[in-house]
């Protein structure tokens, strides 16, 4: 193994190579890690240089006799596994599996599975749902059914999964149908998670313009719409008479929601705020965060919560392993490149290689920035010369 990651070095074109594998390599690892708690699996998210090391590697094997592809009930039945070969195949990568789902999360996901078939793009209560966002008005005038979030891509793919799976959690919890708002060219990046439907959202024919576009603090923020006044919120202690609620202004038909790194949004957090936002159809959810442990600080989602993940730190370990699977280009290169070079290995290590625009390090420097800390940190074996 030494000499194989020295080889991989020696050259521009191959320190290329290794840095898309790499970054194939870290997409595995984000959906296969067994162990890591929800807080360890951020750290791993967010940092620069990232050695895994659980009694000599990932939490992968070859293949396991007798493993359970649906998870203890995680996954529903009957979907095609030639549609997603990874759903059907990941368990087999697993060195073990520790988190059994609680018979409520099972119970809540075969019930989201249902609201999600009659309210999905296609179905006319979507219909119905899209025709009250292009009018402008409030849920309650239009009469529709469904209520909806959508999932709006930014930043790097950690920073997608990770606000993804938050916001599919707060869609669970408030009874809300999770449509991601998918780039073009990151439409084969993911299987379609919901048996019988289809979680993207239509972006032909949606009302709101330049949803890849809007930025943090558009006109219809969520902060910024109370400002003006356009949201009313009334606290426990503080309700609403009926006169004030009689001139109260009419519910927006829908709220921008932005939780990434400004969070401009804040108020999201605060009891009242969630009822507020619980009368509005449509939200758009702008976040590269994992705000998913900051989902118990809001009492009204304790006690569920705390059914859906009596163990609090699998929170993340059994959402990711439900909605994020390799769609089958990706899945194809990141099991190619396992079997050819790291199955037969005793000890894998994971390095997270994060590269940004305004980085103005040379790529050469970076690499060899990367092996100094890795000999300085011991993370990579010396080899007889001294050399890595």
């Amino acid at each position: 193994m030494p000499e194989l990651v020295a080889e991989a070095w020696t050259t521009p074109a191959r320190r290329r190579r290794v840095l898309l594998v790499v970054s194939l390599m870290a997409l595995l690892a984000f959906f296969v890690l067994g162990r890591e708690s929800a807080s360890a699996v951020w750290e791993i998210a967010s940092a620069k240089l990232v050695a895994i090391n659980n009694g000599g590697g990932f939490m992968f094997t070859n293949a396991s006799h007798g493993h359970d592809e649906l998870l203890g009930g995680l996954l529903a039945p009957g979907m095609d596994g030639d549609s997603c070969r990874s759903r059907h195949l990941l368990s087999r990568y697993y060195k073990h599996f520790p988190y059994a789902p609680s018979p409520h999360l099972l119970h809540k996901l075969r019930a989201y599975e249902a609201r999600h078939r009659r309210c999905a793009p296609g179905t006319p209560l979507y219909a119905r749902s899209v025709e009250q966002l292009r009018s402008g008005r409030s849920a309650d005038e239009a009469g529709v059914e469904c209520r909806y979030i959508v999932w709006l891509p930014i930043d790097g793919l950690g920073n997608r999964m990770l606000s993804m799976v938050s916001g599919f959690l707060y869609a669970l919890l408030t009874g809300r149908v999770f449509l991601v708002a998918m780039p073009p060219d990151a439409a084969d990046l993911f299987c379609e998670p919901f048996p019988g439907t289809t979680w993207l959202l239509p972006l032909e024919d949606f009302p709101v313009a330049n949803l890849f576009g809007l930025g943090h603090n558009p006109e219809q923020s969520y902060t910024r719409l109370l400002r003006k006044k356009k949201i009313v919120v009334d606290g426990d202690d503080n309700p609403a008479s009926n006169a004030t609620a009689a001139a109260a202004p009419p519910v927006p038909a829908y709220v921008y929601l932005s939780l990434g790194w400004q969070m401009t949004d804040g108020p999201f957090f605060c009891g009242e705020h969630q009822r507020a936002l619980g009368k509005v159809n449509w939200i758009l959810l702008y976040s590269d965060l994992y705000f998913a442990p900051s989902l118990h600080t809001i009492a009204a989602f304790r006690d569920e919560l705390r059914r859906l993940f009596p163990a609090r730190e699998s929170t993340s370990h059994l959402q990711l392993r439900y909605l994020l699977h390799p769609g089958n280009p990706v899945w194809g290169l990141v099991t190619r490149y396992y079997h050819s070079y790291l199955a037969p290995a005793a000890r894998r290590i994971g390095v997270q290689i994060r590269m940004v625009g305004s980085d103005t390090v040379p790529a050469d420097d970076k690499y060899n920035q990367i092996l100094a800390c890795s000999r300085q940190e011991r993370i990579l074996p010396e080899t007889v010369d001294g050399s890595i």
